[in-house]
């Protein structure tokens, strides 16, 4: 068979697969969310893993429906294959691991003219399965099951990460001609500039994420979302932080490698969030949450308030015997915040203690979470040190620098239940 009707076959053989899943299944919209990711992120790792391999491994020859050299047809038929379809069809995802690998150790060699491969071909192989199948087949398993939320989060932000900042800059850059060299090349001051702004976007858009697992107990995709409606976190500040930062991230980097390209591409990006996703979101999240109308007209959905909105009344607890404690309750005290010193024996208090009826945090994090309801710059610095690692970073050298806990246990069952990184074991019942 010629080049070109391998590529034809690759692609129409797990078209085939898939359309007749959809129409004997007809799959909830969760399972179609688990599907889509899965092939997303196929797509993906194979996109990369071959624009960084050795030509030595496989060269592909050329076509006309070339992406980075690689055809489009075989891309998308092993999206369907390794991805979509193991999502559908469901079962153990170690089962598919071990039959889709079988089979693509197989089919390789056959696969000539359209690829040739070299003699270490299988090193190749063992890279993307273990970079591209096996994170697919779990992230669609934990999808579909609703399981594994922070894999499923951070999978999320890798992949869309990925598309966002590496995958578009490297296709507009192909198709331009420029380099990411550019980057390095740029004067020092315009640098320095680029990366607080770019620190600034990426904490803004990393703690939104965070935000929604932590309260929500959701992910940022539309289909796999939090149980309840977040106000709390940059949310409280401003309504699309995810699509802001990302849009930021991008026109930053489009600059810093001189390609308007690129800053175009943001800009349409952020055009299409707002005049299609946005209204979308309104009218969907409107209907699920009562009390998402009220929160969307008390923030701007691009433009950051100075102030917060719609924060709930909490509370700081301090140790009442503890001087630097009382000191701090008194410097973090701030519209909506209630400080409180009480005895930290009589209450279970081991550190500072934040809570409301959506959260509860302790230590670093509910510095984290106080200086949220002062302004916009000090909300920043409470995001950046709630950052997930970045927290358990920061309370362990707070530990070790004598600030540790008072070594006490709770002894109150009604106080709020709180764990290491300020995720509550409570959760709304109204929301769910």
């Amino acid at each position: 068979m010629t080049a070109a009707t391998i590529r034809n076959l690759t692609l129409a053989i797990p078209l085939v697969g898939l359309i007749a899943l959809l129409l004997g299944r007809r799959p909830s919209p969760r399972t179609s969310a688990a599907a889509f990711l899965a092939g997303l992120w196929v797509a993906v790792a194979i996109a990369i893993i071959h624009a960084s391999v050795p030509d030595r491994w496989w060269t592909y020859a050329a076509s006309p429906t070339a992406i980075l050299g690689l055809p489009l047809e075989a891309l998308l038929g092993w999206a369907i294959i390794w991805g979509a379809v193991p999502a559908l069809a469901g079962g153990p995802w170690w089962a598919w691991l071990l039959g889709l690998g079988w089979l693509d150790a197989v089919a390789m060699p056959a696969m000539s003219p359209m690829v040739l491969l070299g003699p270490t071909w299988w090193r190749g192989e063992l890279l993307v399965l273990a970079v591209g199948l096996l994170p697919a087949l779990v992230l669609g398993h934990c999808t579909r099951t609703r399981r594994w939320l922070a894999l499923r989060v951070g999978m999320q932000v890798a992949l869309f990460g990925s598309v966002v900042l590496v995958g578009l800059p490297n296709l507009v850059l192909s198709q331009t001609g420029g380099s990411w060299a550019a980057l390095g090349q740029q004067p020092l001051a315009i640098r320095a500039v680029l990366f607080v702004v770019a620190a600034l976007a990426a904490v803004l858009a990393l703690s939104a994420v965070a935000e929604l697992a932590r309260v929500g107990r959701g992910t940022p995709f539309p289909w796999d979302p939090p149980e309840q409606l977040v106000i709390s976190g940059p949310y409280a500040y401003l309504a699309n932080p995810m699509q802001a930062g990302g849009v930021a991230l991008l026109a930053v980097l489009g600059v810093g490698v001189g390609s308007w390209m690129l800053v175009a591409a943001a800009g349409s990006a952020g055009l299409l969030s707002f005049a299609v996703f946005d209204w979308h979101e309104r009218e969907t999240l409107a209907r699920r949450w009562a009390d998402y109308r009220a929160w969307r007209s008390s923030v701007r959905p691009w433009v950051p308030s100075w102030r917060p909105h719609g924060l709930p009344g909490s509370e700081l607890d301090v140790d009442a015997e503890c001087a630097i404690c009382r000191a701090t309750g008194r410097l973090l005290a701030a519209p909506g915040l209630a400080v409180s010193a009480i005895p930290a024996a009589e209450n279970g208090l081991r550190r500072l203690r934040y809570r409301n009826e959506h959260v509860g945090a302790e230590g670093i994090a509910a510095v984290g979470r106080a200086l949220e309801h002062r302004n916009l710059a000090l909300a920043v610095l409470g995001w950046g040190i709630r950052l997930p690692g970045v927290d358990l970073a920061l309370q362990s050298l707070a530990d070790a620098t004598g600030l540790g806990p008072v070594g006490m246990r709770c002894s109150d069952p009604a106080s709020p239940r709180v764990h290491q990184g300020g995720l509550p074991h409570r959760r709304r019942a109204d929301h769910s």
